[in-house]
Order: structure tokens, then sequence, then C-alpha cells
């Protein structure tokens, strides 16, 4: 079945700036490891240095092709990877002037994900 089109914003929130748009999953994921080797390095990181995936047909990478097992391992570590409260530590380091953007866009994409989920079944 197609997949269904993004969620709206929450009412009264402010459209976020769009990011860099990747190619494939293997682009996004390739970007996400840059962004995680210099997030642990403890760099201070902007809206725009987090590689957003919301420009992907499936934010979390799963697809109804799928195997099932295959499908909820990548659902499950999209929503390990996005889980806002994983992205509390690394807000001490989000640009104050960023920081309620990125918690926005953290919050959207856990949204997604868990559409995903309903969704695929998993």
């Amino acid at each position: 079945p197609p997949l269904a089109p993004p969620a709206a914003a929450a009412p009264g929130a402010a459209k976020a700036p769009e990011g860099p748009r990747f190619a494939n999953a293997a682009a996004y994921e390739e970007a996400w490891s840059k962004f995680e080797s210099r997030a642990k390095a403890g760099d201070s990181v902007t809206y725009f240095d987090i590689p957003w995936p919301l420009s992907l047909p499936s934010v979390s990478g799963a697809s109804p092709s799928d195997a099932t097992g295959e499908r909820k391992k990548k659902l499950r570590s999209a929503l390990l990877r996005w889980h806002p409260d994983k992205w509390a530590p690394l807000m001490d380091r989000v640009r104050e002037a960023d920081r309620a953007l990125v918690t926005q866009q953290v919050k959207e994409v856990t949204r997604r994900i868990i559409g995903e989920k309903e969704r695929f079944g998993g």
C-alpha cells in the first residue's frame, strides 16, 4: 500500500526550516554516522548539523517489503535513536537559539516513527 502523507505539524507550531535531503537511507545513515561522531566528541551542535530523516519515504528506514523481524528491528532502532529522553544529554551542546526547534523536530521524528510502527504493524 502507498505510504500515508506525513503528519501535519502540531497546531501553532512553527514550520521548521528544511535541512538536507537524502537520496536514500544509505546516504542518511552515512550522515548520521558523521553526526554521531561529532556529537560524541563533545562538539557544539546546531539545528542544521543534525541529519533529519524527514525527507525520506520512511523515517525509520522500515518498509512494508521488509521481513517482519527486520522491520521491527529498524523501527526499534529508530525509536531508540530519536526518543526525546535520549536527546536530553545532547541538548546541552545544542546552540541555545536552536534548542526549541531541535526539541520540536525530535518529537516530530518520533511521532512519525510511531505512525510507521502502527502502519507497518511493527
